[in-house]
């Protein structure tokens, strides 16, 4: 059975930083993380374990890994991540900074896989 991946990275991204928090002692629960903002500022994402760990290192098995996001000005990050993997599908912002086309596109493929 193949495995098929979608990861929406500003979310990833977020609350990584907000359970490191919790798990260095910078909060006291993820309760008190999200409601008070409390974020590990040092934690960083190891897309090629993430890939490795979802996708089971099985490459027969990948029917498709995708991270989702929204490029940050001047950054080859997604070409960072794309190496690691992920196929990856990039989105602006809209004017008031929400990532709703992102959310909708998202929404979108996981609909359509359901239905193949």
């Amino acid at each position: 059975m193949k495995t098929y991946t979608y990861i929406d990275n500003s979310n990833l991204f977020i609350e990584g930083r907000r359970v490191s928090a919790v798990s260095k002692y910078m909060a006291p629960n993820i309760y008190d993380a999200m409601n008070y903002n409390i974020l590990d500022y040092d934690w960083e994402v190891s897309y090629r374990e993430l890939h490795n760990f979802l996708c089971k290192r099985n490459n027969s098995e990948i029917g498709g890994a995708k991270l989702w996001g929204s490029p940050p000005p001047g950054d080859n990050f997604w070409n960072h991540v794309e190496k690691q993997g992920f196929k990856k599908e990039v989105y602006d912002r809209n004017s008031q900074g929400k990532e709703k086309k992102l959310m909708l596109q998202l929404l979108m493929q996981l609909l359509k896989m359901r239905t193949q």
